[in-house]
């Protein structure tokens, strides 16, 4: 199972099993670059894809990760990986584990705690929130504009 089957999976999982409203998948933008995240009511969950253990061993080096998570984002944080791939006992502090079978079903191994989020964490979320529309205010204005008026700007 690969990490863009994985990514795809967390982005549905999110908005199926944790009925999050908003969700954004691999947007690369900012320091902390989720591979999927998801908001509801007052709260965001956030899952890291890792499709091999070394990749999921890396991962521990990102500032996001050092000092307790201080930097990161996500009032609840996972890591979803294919079943057996990474055990309970090597999650960081207060990290959940969600597990896919081979047919793609998510299983919570592990839970997350609910995290403080700090000042730096929202930030980049906002951020990460903020790019998202953007790209989907871009993504309307393109698909909503004539083919004379595309002619049109692209000659000036």
């Amino acid at each position: 199972m690969g990490h863009d089957e994985l990514v795809r999976i967390a982005a549905r999982w999110l908005r199926n099993t944790e009925s999050c409203s908003v969700v954004i998948s691999e947007m690369h933008s900012q320091a902390e670059e989720p591979d999927a995240i998801g908001w509801r009511a007052r709260f965001s969950v956030l899952i890291e894809c890792k499709a091999s253990h070394r990749d999921f061993i890396r991962d521990r080096q990102k500032l996001s990760r050092i000092e307790g998570g201080t930097y990161g984002m996500g009032f609840y944080r996972y890591y979803m990986a294919p079943e057996g791939l990474i055990s309970k006992e090597e999650l960081p502090p207060g990290w959940g584990l969600l597990e896919v079978d081979f047919v793609g079903r998510v299983h919570r191994t592990a839970k997350s705690k609910s995290w403080i989020q700090t000042p730096c964490g929202l930030r980049s979320e906002l951020g990460l929130v903020l790019s998202g529309l953007r790209r989907y205010q871009e993504e309307k204005q393109c698909a909503s504009s004539s083919p004379e008026q595309q002619d049109s700007s692209a000659r000036t």
